[in-house]
C-alpha cells in the first residue's frame, strides 16, 4: 500500500525530529515523545524477536515431523515464511529507516502474500472437501504451481507503481490503490469466506447421511473422525483468515483516506496501532497453528516427549556410569586392601 509509507514516514519523522514539541506547546503536536518512541522501539523489536523465533518454530516442526509434511503444511510453512519476512526485514527496516523508500512496496508485497497465502489454503481445503477421492493427485500436481503464483504474482504486482515513479497524486496510482484493495483484499477474502461457508455445510450434511445410511457404527465414527478432522483444520484457516482481515483493518482504512484526500479522518495515534496490529498478526500465526492445528499439536508432543525421554536416559546412563565407576573403585581398594594383609601375613 503505497500511500501508507507517506502516512508513517512523516508521522516517524516529525517523531524524531521534535520529540517533545508537544510537552513544550510548540508546533503543531507530535504523536510520539522521546519516551514513547523508545517504547514503541523496543516492544516493536520484542515483537519482531518473537515473531522470527514463533515462525521458525514451525517451519522446523514440518521439517524435523516426516508425518506432518503434507500439502496443507507446506501452505503453513509459505505463510509462515512470509511472516518470518515481516519480522526479520519489514518492521526493522522501517524502525530503522522510517523513510526509506521501498518500504510502500514492502507493505504491499506483505498484504497480498498473505492474501494469496490463504486463498492457496482455502482451495487446498476446498479440494479436500469436495474431491476426497483424487485430492491427493490434485493437490500433487498443483502444488509448485500454486506456491510459485503466490510469491511471483504480489511481488510482480506490487512494483506496477515504478511505472509511474510511485507518484501518489496520479489518478493512475488511485486507481491501482483501489484495484488493490478490491482486487487483492475484497474479492479474495469474498471467496475465502464462501469457500469456508461451503466446508462447514457440507461437514454438517456428511455427518448427517452417515448416520441414517450407515448401519456399521465402526466405518461411521472412522468416517466421523475424517470428517472432524477436516472440521477442525477448517477452522482453524478461517481464524487465521479473519485475524489477518482484522489487523490489516487499519492499514486499509488509512491507505483509502489518504488515496480519496481525507488524511484528516486518520489519527495519528491509528498509525501506530496499525503497527502494532500488524505485528501481532505475524505473531498470532504460528500460536494458531501450534495450539488449533491437530497435526501440529501432535507433532509438539511428540517432539516434547522424545526429548523429555532423551533426557532421561541420558541422566540414567551417566547416573549408572558414575555407580559403575564408584562400584570398580571400591572393588580394587578391597583388592589391594586383601593383597597387603596377605603379604603382610606371609611377612610374619
Amino acid at each position: 500500500m503505497m500511500d501508507f509509507e507517506d502516512v508513517t514516514s512523516k508521522t516517524m519523522n516529525r517523531s524524531n525530529e521534535n520529540l517533545t514539541t508537544t510537552s513544550h506547546g510548540q508546533g503543531s503536536g507530535v504523536l510520539l515523545n522521546e519516551q514513547e518512541l523508545k517504547v514503541f522501539q523496543a516492544t516493536m523489536s520484542i515483537l519482531c524477536v518473537l515473531i522470527v523465533a514463533t515462525n521458525v518454530l514451525v517451519c522446523l516442526l514440518v521439517y524435523i515431523n516426516k508425518n506432518i509434511r503434507s500439502f496443507t503444511n507446506g501452505f503453513v510453512v509459505s505463510l509462515a515464511i512470509s511472516d518470518i519476512m515481516m519480522g526479520a526485514i519489514f518492521f526493522p527496516v522501517h524502525l530503522a529507516v522510517p523513510d526509506f523508500s521501498g518500504i510502500g512496496y514492502m507493505t504491499a508485497i506483505s498484504l497480498l502474500l498473505g492474501v494469496s497465502n490463504v486463498c492457496c489454503v482455502t482451495y487446498d481445503r476446498y479440494l479436500s472437501i469436495s474431491s476426497p477421492l483424487t485430492y491427493t493427485m490434485d493437490i500433487q500436481q498443483l502444488f509448485k504451481r500454486m506456491i510459485i503464483a503466490c510469491w511471483s504474482v504480489p511481488i510482480l504486482f506490487s512494483l506496477i507503481p515504478v511505472i509511474w515513479d510511485n507518484n501518489s497524486y496520479l489518478i493512475a496510482h488511485k486507481v491501482y490503490i483501489f484495484i488493490l484493495e478490491i482486487g487483492g483484499v475484497i474479492i479474495p477474502y469474498a471467496f475465502v469466506f464462501a469457500v469456508y461457508f461451503y466446508i462447514f455445510k457440507q461437514v454438517q450434511k456428511c455427518t448427517n447421511r452417515l448416520q441414517t445410511e450407515l448401519s456399521d457404527q465402526q466405518t461411521v465414527q472412522t468416517k466421523k473422525k475424517r470428517l472432524f478432522f477436516e472440521l477442525k483444520v477448517a477452522r482453524v484457516f478461517i481464524t487465521i483468515a479473519s485475524v489477518f482481515l482484522l489487523c490489516w483493518a487499519p492499514l486499509l482504512y488509512i491507505t483509502t483516506a489518504v488515496t480519496l484526500g481525507r488524511s484528516d479522518l486518520v489519527p495519528e495515534v491509528l498509525t501506530v496501532i496499525a503497527f502494532y496490529m500488524l505485528a501481532l498478526e505475524s505473531l498470532i500465526n504460528p500460536l494458531i497453528y501450534c495450539f488449533l492445528k491437530p497435526d501440529i499439536q501432535s507433532a509438539i508432543r511428540r517432539t516434547i516427549r522424545k526429548t523429555w525421554r532423551r533426557d532421561v536416559t541420558i541422566r540414567f546412563h551417566s547416573k549408572a556410569a558414575e555407580s559403575a565407576g564408584i562400584i570398580i573403585g571400591t572393588s580394587n581398594t578391597n583388592l589391594r586392601n586383601c593383597h597387603n594383609s596377605n603379604e603382610h601375613i606371609s611377612a610374619i
